[in-house]
């Protein structure tokens, strides 16, 4: 009688315990390997920092004078060469440069565009050759040639207003290149001389009026 009521038990127990572990489980609980992956989306904030110049108090910044910059100023230096305007000058390299010769206060009719307020047009004509004995062709640009204002300084080429311009070119050996080049002075600034840098430095000194 006993050992049946022990079997007995044991099945309630057994059954109990499939009762149990097959009921569905309670809310907020979760089989983590039945949780489908979530994907989750970072959105990270950049910042470009940008640098404007700004002028400083009492001062505003140069404006553009048409299509290019006004070019500023640079120092003179001292050349290895000194010509007068209509002379040619020979280069170490064997190539010569001629300044044939120099206008300032042009007529509009004579430029392509206006000054700007404060100074003149100052044109140069000049030509570059190239020796007939060189191995290879030469580079001539106009940012070469600068004029010389003041002992300490000169101004660089701006952009060509007298036509045909002497502009950035290839010359083969035995060629020239011929044409003006611009520059803008302030007015009452006085030219003491043009002045070309490349295989040689080289001034034509002007002729003070």
């Amino acid at each position: 009688m006993r050992r049946g009521l022990v079997w007995i038990l044991f099945a309630l127990a057994l059954v109990l315990g499939l009762l149990v572990a097959c009921a569905p489980q309670e809310a907020g609980e979760s089989d983590p390997e039945a949780t489908p992956a979530r994907t989750v989306e970072v959105t990270r904030e950049v910042t470009v920092e940008r640098t404007v110049p700004v002028a400083s108090e009492g001062s505003e910044l140069e404006a553009e004078p048409g299509p290019s910059i006004l070019p500023g100023l640079a120092s003179a230096g001292e050349a290895d060469i000194s010509r007068t305007v209509g002379e040619t000058a020979t280069l170490d390299d064997g190539n010569s440069v001629t300044v044939l010769d120099v206008r300032s206060r042009l007529a509009a009719r004579e430029t392509v565009y206006e000054t700007r307020e404060g100074f003149e047009f100052f044109v140069i004509e000049a030509e570059v050759c190239v020796s007939g004995v060189a191995s290879e062709p030469a580079y001539f640009t106009p940012r070469e040639f600068s004029v010389r204002v003041s002992q300490t300084a000169r101004r660089m080429a701006s952009i060509p207003t007298k036509l045909p311009a002497l502009r950035g070119s290839r010359v083969s050996p035995g060629d020239c290149d011929r044409g003006f080049i611009t520059f803008q002075l302030r007015e009452g600034e006085e030219p003491e001389a043009v002045m070309f840098e490349n295989a040689s430095s080289v001034e034509w000194v002007l002729e003070q009026d």
